[in-house]
């Protein structure tokens, strides 16, 4: 039981800490309120030894990790040559000399992004030559020839994104002299079905958002030069575009050149911040695609080049870059209510001017760092955020134990080591009252982790590499008879994988493990008492990965979440479908059957009527599981003892996903962004950085009081003690204790400490509300 929180895919994949699946996840993480603690205003200085001489002007850069090492590297694309330059990062801040991949005539800009769902980032550049479109495949040991498509030539600009809820990755191209395109893509790394979107011409930047939530991506185009400049946004209903009447197209900047796109007000959807010589005009979304214009901020600069939406300061709120022709950069903070306080400084040598910007972790220090390319110089320079770093990243919760995972990648475990090694500190008899280090002497490449998942007997880990690791009870850590017992991570045996060995997840339930890969299939291993492997009928325990069988699986048969709760597993398909197997107790599994399910089984969502039928989170707990839809809506499904499935009093369980999680004493914003089940209760986190959590409460593990009383609908989790009114950004609920990461990374944990699970200074203590974790 219990799960482990991470920072959510995308967010890692936008700012580089980990970009496994570049922008394929499709989700953004929103901010928290507004008045949450600002750390001091970040600068960026430049990187010493990282400079990368190209010997060629570059129009455009990006940055993925295309070897998934666990180093963020650099691709830069020149329209003097037909290439594009890939940079591997060496790990110390410093990059090999470049590998070319012929691409089309001149190109202008280029994406990382995993194309055809094999986990690696795959090179896209708009050309502004005959062949408009490359893309070119990677297979892991460098790039396929690319293939050219051509469109109306003259490209200037491209962006990818989510245009369906097909889970393949989709593509508009603009055009200096043209029409912009827009192309779906088909999962292999192949775009065709081309949309043409009239009259933009002189087309500076494009991007892809479901800006009025109804599940398509819609456009967003910022065309033409001077007084023409305009902001044109394209409304998607099934791949029919048509232009809104309304948005801010009348009414921006002469010689508007760039855009930041995110919810810079905290109400879910997103804003726009678009950047001229005059200054940054902010509009915000009325909540159905029309933006309104919100004000004015920054004082007059040359004219933009590059402009991006991300949280620099780590107050979760987000804020705007700017880099600017003539060498400026612009750094505006957000406050989480749609105003932005302008930090300008220009940390570039002065007349080199300045071409185009990425984000990254170029030091792997959890923080926001910033490449850009130098004109002049024809050289590509790394500057890094001095802005405190967070403390802890990830955090985990099991039986009575807690394992995270601080900013440079160290693990640590507290609390119970169940006689079996959970800790994974080498010494399987100890309990520790407060974070001790997991050993790392078996683990190959950094030693880094991603991710720690702590179960009852056995506990898992992911290094930056996806590279998987368990340790504890023997028979159960999926390295194929390896040593007895086990108190320190044993790689898991990758030999029965047939397609990527990389794992883009590892989930720990109660003596059940499951690996999601990298491309989308699933595995799993360890106890099968109750079908919870999911690989079909007669298996026994497995100390050796198992395919989980997905012939009921409709669509692609591949999955881009999963879940694992005590005795039952869930996972979403790419098509946002959810399919749950193992124990169907209190009809837990949510297909109506109430019978028990060697395989994945689809849950039933006829129930829900009107309301999204798409799911893009899942949370399998004790007897209940719980299930976020694509419109905010919270579902709860199982036996409802005590309040487990959070609608309010009078229910006793429910069958398949039917009435949602009451939301009605929930003041302000009420759409959930993310959901995690422990053993009788679920917590989740708000659109706007808000925790609630609902059901048993017999240890204090809601944690909205001392007085440890069940709630049978969401009640606020008690953050007075945190520092500066924060909120919580991670929250993961286990058997009888919660844990969670506040915003400037510190950890806290609540409920039960019989073990030391809290990793505090409570001993023996229980606490209600939630108390610091200290000693890492």
């Amino acid at each position: 039981a219990g799960g482990t929180a991470t920072f959510d895919d995308l967010t890692y994949d936008t700012i580089g800490f980990v970009n496994f699946d570049v922008v394929d996840m499709g989700m953004t993480l929103p901010s928290i309120t507004p008045g949450s603690v600002q750390i001091i205003p970040p600068a960026f200085g430049l990187i010493g030894g990282a400079t990368i001489n190209q010997g060629a002007a570059l129009n455009a850069i990006a940055a993925g990790d295309t070897d998934l090492d666990g180093d963020i590297d650099v691709a830069a694309v020149s329209t003097a040559s037909d290439i594009v330059y890939t940079h591997l990062n060496q790990g110390n801040s410093t990059f090999a000399p470049f590998a070319g991949v012929a691409v089309g005539d001149q190109p202008v800009d280029v994406v990382l992004a995993d194309f055809n769902h094999d986990g690696l980032p795959d090179i896209a550049t708009a050309n502004a030559g005959v062949t408009s479109l490359s893309v070119a495949l990677n297979n892991g040991a460098g790039f396929d020839s690319a293939v050219g498509t051509t469109l109306a030539g003259g490209a200037s600009t491209l962006a990818v994104g989510h245009l369906d809820s097909d889970g393949n990755l989709d593509m508009v191209v603009g055009h200096s002299t043209a029409d912009a395109y827009v192309l779906t893509g088909n999962g292999a790394g192949m775009f065709s079905g081309v949309y043409q979107v009239s009259a933009v011409n002189d087309t500076q930047q494009v991007a892809i958002e479901d800006l009025d939530h109804d599940g398509d991506g819609d456009v967003l185009i910022l065309a033409g030069t001077g007084a023409a400049a305009r902001l044109r946004v394209f409304f998607n209903a099934s791949l029919v575009f048509t232009e809104s009447t309304s948005s801010p197209y009348v009414a921006t900047n002469s010689d508007s050149t760039a855009f930041g796109l995110a919810d810079f007000n905290n109400d879910g959807f997103a804003d726009v911040m678009i950047s001229s010589p005059s200054g940054v005009q902010r509009f915000i979304n009325d909540g159905n695609g029309d933006f309104a214009i919100f004000g004015t901020t920054g004082t007059a600069e040359s004219t933009p080049v590059w402009s991006e939406a991300v949280d620099v300061d780590g107050d979760r709120n987000q804020d705007l870059l700017v880099l600017h022709a003539s060498s400026q950069l612009s750094l505006m903070l957000g406050d989480g209510s749609g105003n932005l306080s302008e930090e300008n400084h220009s940390p570039f040598p002065a007349n080199m001017g300045v071409n185009d910007g990425a984000l990254l972790d170029i030091d792997g220090n959890g923080r926001v760092d910033l490449a850009v390319s130098l004109d002049t110089a024809n050289e590509i320079d790394f500057y890094g955020n001095n802005a405190p770093e967070p403390k802890a990243v990830s955090i985990g919760t099991g039986f009575s134990t807690t394992c995270l995972v601080d900013a440079m990648g160290d693990g640590y475990c507290t609390g119970s080591d169940n006689v079996s090694g959970t800790l994974g500190n080498g010494n399987p008899i100890a309990d520790v009252q407060q974070p001790d280090p997991v050993d790392t002497t078996n683990v190959t490449g950094t030693g880094r982790w991603l991710k720690i998942d702590p179960g009852s007997t056995v506990s898992c880990g992911l290094t930056i590499e996806h590279d998987a690791y368990c340790w504890g009870n023997a028979a159960l850590v999926g390295d194929n008879g390896g040593p007895n017992p086990a108190p320190e991570p044993q790689a898991v045996a990758t030999g029965p994988i047939g397609g990527s060995t990389k794992f883009a997840d590892i989930q720990v339930g109660n003596g059940s493990i499951c690996g999601l890969m990298v491309d989308g299939d699933a595995y799993c291993w360890g106890l099968d008492n109750n079908n919870e492997l999911g690989n079909g009928p007669g298996t026994a325990t497995l100390d050796i990965p198992s395919a989980v069988d997905t012939t009921n699986v409709v669509g692609s048969g591949k999955f881009k979440k999963i879940a694992i709760g005590t005795d039952h597993g869930c996972a979403i398909s790419r098509e946002g479908d959810a399919y749950c197997w193992g124990s169907n107790a209190n009809d837990r599994l949510g297909d109506g059957s109430g019978t028990n399910q060697d395989i994945p089984v689809q849950v039933d969502t006829t129930n829900i009527g009107a309301g999204s039928t798409e799911f893009v989170d899942i949370a399998p707990g004790g007897s209940q599981t719980c299930g976020l839809m694509s419109d905010g809506v919270v579902y709860c499904w199982g036996n409802d003892t005590p309040g487990a499935l959070g609608n309010g009093a009078g229910t006793n369980s429910e069958t398949t996903p039917t009435t949602p999680v009451d939301t009605g004493a929930i003041t302000g914003y009420k759409d959930f962004r993310e959901i995690e089940a422990g053993n009788q209760f679920t917590c989740g986190i708000l659109a706007d950085g808000r925790s609630y959590c609902w059901g048993a409460d017999g240890n204090g593990e809601l944690g909205n009081d001392p007085a440890f009383s069940n709630a049978d609908s969401p009640v606020k989790v008690d953050v007075t003690g945190l520092p500066s009114n924060q909120e919580f950004k991670l929250i993961t609920p286990g058997v009888t204790h919660t844990c969670g990461l506040a915003y400037d990374g510190s950890a806290w944990c609540w409920g039960l400490d019989d073990a030391g699970q809290l990793g505090g200074t409570l001993g023996d203590d229980t606490s209600g509300v939630p108390a610091p974790v200290t000693g890492f």
